[in-house]
């Protein structure tokens, strides 16, 4: 009598639910031959390299590899990451000349052909330069959608213009802290036009310390479909407190913001122009950097969402506070109890009862905190739990509560001890 199968469209299913884990996908891949193909293919859906090792043998053993190289039709993300690791959470940039995102350049174009998302993180194209024509290759990654680049150097602004018009699937981009030298000629005309690439539908802006940089590329940007494309916007200050990309972006808002529904933002004390421009938006969210920027006062959030222009469903306010001081931190060690406790969060009530804000259907407070262990103590602070947190907002928001979903969130995470 013959064994009893399960259907191919069965264990297909199965093995579609075992991804990510990997070592599991390895195992299924060695039960029977039956089992081989789906087992592979979801192990080649997402690639990293943890080694110069582990690229090589990718290439040698799949790229050059008549029977292996189909599967390359699988790959559906990868990510370069060119940092070394040196302890205690610290990292440190692989030397331009030993990075791998260069080969990539050599080795993949036109290879992976559903591909959909890449990133590069440390990428220095400017000191080790793609042959010519480089970037404009990634025209052959076709299904390519979201791209990541972070803290990468490109040899000119030029390049990264190229890379970013070639790709024709392109529609989410995250760009944070890319560098490049000045240009000559900061604001190209040629070959730009309100249907050229790319038409972008998500954009994850940070320039930290670079905003003439960020000048160029929004200079840019807004002549391309994107001008009218872009429906999720987030916009962040890195960790420099000097920086301040929203003035770069508040100066484009009139050409591009109208087609906005979704806006996240740093919140930083009498630096966040009008959000007026942006008419179409529904989800906002706030985001407060206590370690960083100090604790704003609540007079000033109260007056940028009476300047709104738009109907909000949904409003998030966010704390993230770190007891180890950050460089240039204008409150050392300073506790957020204070601000959440004392500092005049009420005026909301008010605020949010305009009829503008009568399609509000959420509103979400929530705090993130990363306590040494030193500080320890902090994390019994009432504020500092969910219940916590939601009887102060139901004290203070009263009315609020009482016509719309407010949620509180908390988040503690300890650091460890330095050397455990």
């Amino acid at each position: 009598m013959p064994t009893p199968e399960l259907p191919s469209e069965t264990t297909d299913r199965i093995i579609a639910h075992v991804w990510p884990d990997n070592r599991t996908l390895l195992k299924c891949a060695l039960v029977c031959s039956r089992w081989l193909p789906a087992s592979r293919h979801h192990l080649f859906s997402e690639i990293n390299f943890p080694s110069r090792s582990s690229y090589d043998l990718l290439v040698a053993r799949v790229l050059h590899s008549e029977h292996m190289r189909p599967w390359l039709a699988s790959v559906r993300s990868m990510e370069f990451i060119e940092l070394r690791s040196i302890g205690e959470g610290r990292w440190l940039p692989i030397p331009p000349a030993e990075q791998i995102g260069q080969l990539f350049l050599r080795d993949f174009i036109g290879q992976l052909p559903n591909m959909h998302s890449l990133r590069f993180q440390g990428e220095d194209w400017a000191q080790c330069r793609p042959r010519p024509g480089a970037f404009a290759a990634f025209s052959q990654f076709p299904s390519l959608s979201k791209l990541d680049l972070f803290d990468c150097f490109f040899p000119s602004f030029a390049a990264l213009r190229q890379m970013l018009s070639a790709l024709p699937a392109l529609s989410s981009l995250m760009i944070n802290g890319a560098q490049w030298p000045a240009s000559s000629n900061p604001h190209p005309v040629s070959a730009v036009g309100p249907n050229s690439r790319p038409r972008l539908e998500t954009l994850y802006f940070v320039m930290e310390g670079v905003n003439d940089a960020a000048d160029e590329f929004m200079n840019w940007l807004v002549q391309t479909a994107s001008r009218s494309s872009i429906h999720h916007l987030e916009v962040f200050n890195g960790l420099d407190p000097t920086t301040d990309p929203w003035s770069v972006i508040s100066r484009y808002t009139h050409l591009f913001a109208a087609s906005v529904d979704y806006l996240r933002i740093v919140y930083v004390e009498n630096r966040l122009s009008s959000l007026s421009d942006f008419t179409s938006l529904t989800d906002l969210s706030i985001d407060i950097l206590a370690s960083i920027y100090g604790c704003p006062d609540w007079q000033g959030i109260a007056r940028m969402l009476q300047a709104l222009q738009c109907s909000l469903h949904t409003l998030g306010v966010a704390f993230t506070y770190a007891s180890q001081q950050y460089p240039h931190s204008p409150t050392p060690r300073r506790d957020i109890h204070s601000f959440v406790y004392e500092d005049g969060m009420e005026i909301l009530d008010a605020v949010l009862e305009h009829k503008r804000f009568q399609g509000l259907k959420t509103v979400l407070f929530s705090m993130h905190i990363v306590l040494s262990q030193e500080d320890a103590s902090l994390a019994a602070r009432p504020a500092h739990t969910h219940e916590g947190l939601g009887e102060i907002i139901r004290s203070k928001l009263p009315k609020l509560v009482k016509r719309v979903d407010a949620k509180a969130f908390v988040h503690v995470r300890m650091l460890p001890l330095r050397g455990s």
